[in-house]
């Protein structure tokens, strides 16, 4: 099942696939200029993941707008987002000598249970700033090959120096493929920790080293996860919003700190 949201790849990604041999489903392969994104691509996974179920397919494969990125939905219409890609394809990169350094990059939006499952089987996770940009100037400054993010940027750089949707799903694909294991098998090889995100509106954008009620309540979410768990804390660039990140090992640890978090930063930097 392929979703081409309406956008770039709409007249090309099903050529290619069936051309390497694929049976092809496609849907949202008719734009019309507004209907870009629209209920669909990797924005709505459900929509894939619906005709996946319905038709009875071995994976669901959704492009975004511009189809640098993409969402898998495994044979059950459960989404398979970028971490479990990078992760997959890591794994078997690594058994075949071709992960250099043992490495892969990531940013702070990937789940805890990603670098898990990899420091597990010895490679290691490297983190940097949200956006795909920030994961590629790592990448070409250390000559990594794979990286990118949960929302499915995903950078082959031996391949390609950006995300390419088309390209991460031939990856998926051959690895289904070469090793005879649903997607729902490749994916399973990781944990997902629970995690909650808030967005809060802030009067002010003081560096956080000075907001001292919101500074001694991340040390102290920090020092009760311990490695179980973590926290992200970080201004919007382009909005009056702090973005709050909490991870753990159990929902209600996530919903404790994370309530504990957004009421420090709002008198920290909503009082007047």
């Amino acid at each position: 099942m392929l979703d081409c949201a309406n956008g770039a790849a709409y007249s090309m990604a099903q050529s290619i696939f069936r051309e390497l041999g694929a049976e092809v489903i496609e849907t949202s392969v008719h734009p019309d200029g507004v209907n870009i994104n629209a209920g669909c691509g990797a924005l709505h996974i459900g929509h894939a993941a619906k005709l996946v179920r319905e038709h009875g397919a071995d994976v669901g494969i959704s492009l975004d707008g511009d189809a640098d990125r993409v969402i898998f939905s495994d044979s059950d219409g459960n989404e398979v987002n970028g971490d479990r890609i990078i992760g997959m394809v890591a794994l078997d990169y690594q058994s075949r000598r071709q992960l250099v350094d043992n490495t892969v990059v990531v940013t702070g939006m990937s789940n805890l249970g990603l670098q898990k499952a990899l420091n597990a089987s010895g490679i290691r996770v490297i983190y940097t700033d949200i956006g795909d940009r920030y994961v590629i100037e790592e990448m070409r400054a250390n000559n990594y090959n794979i990286g990118g993010e949960q929302s499915g940027h995903v950078i082959f750089m031996d391949y390609v120096t950006t995300g390419d949707g088309i390209i991460t799903a031939l990856h998926v694909l051959e690895l289904m493929t070469r090793k005879k294991r649903s997607l729902k098998e490749l994916a399973s090889f990781m944990p997902v920790f629970p995690q909650a995100l808030k967005n809060l509106p802030v009067k002010h954008k003081i560096p956080l080293a000075e907001a001292k009620i919101l500074k001694d309540a991340i040390r102290e979410c920090e020092n009760a996860l311990g490695d179980s768990g973590r926290t992200l804390v970080r201004y919007s660039g382009t909005e009056n919003k702090i973005r709050l990140l909490v991870e753990a090992e159990k929902p209600e640890q996530v919903q404790f700190w994370i309530e504990k978090l957004a009421d420090a930063a709002n008198r920290a930097l909503n009082m007047d």
